[in-house]
């Protein structure tokens, strides 16, 4: 079996694919990838957009820093979590 396929035990293997229908599959993945890592990075800006406008809002109805209501919201999203794994 020179040219078709290369037997493995009882298995047929299938040939090598031609490079041009190669590089088309591998294209097509790559696009699919480019893509849905694009679509993660947009999910993650918003995340930490809205993130950001919590604390800009804690700080301005607390009146305190950025810093301070950064820590306070943490420790309000970590209680809400504790809360949670209780009930």
């Amino acid at each position: 079996m020179a040219c078709g396929g290369q037997r493995l035990g009882r298995r047929r293997v299938a040939p090598p694919l031609p490079s041009s229908l190669r590089s088309g599959l591998f294209e097509q993945q790559r696009r699919r990838l480019r893509g849905l890592l694009a679509l993660r990075r947009a999910e993650r800006r918003r995340q930490c957009r809205r993130w950001t406008d919590l604390q800009v809002a804690l700080a301005a109805s607390c009146s305190v820093s950025p810093v301070v209501a950064a820590a306070s919201a943490t420790k309000l999203v970590a209680g809400a979590v504790a809360t949670r794994r209780e009930d």
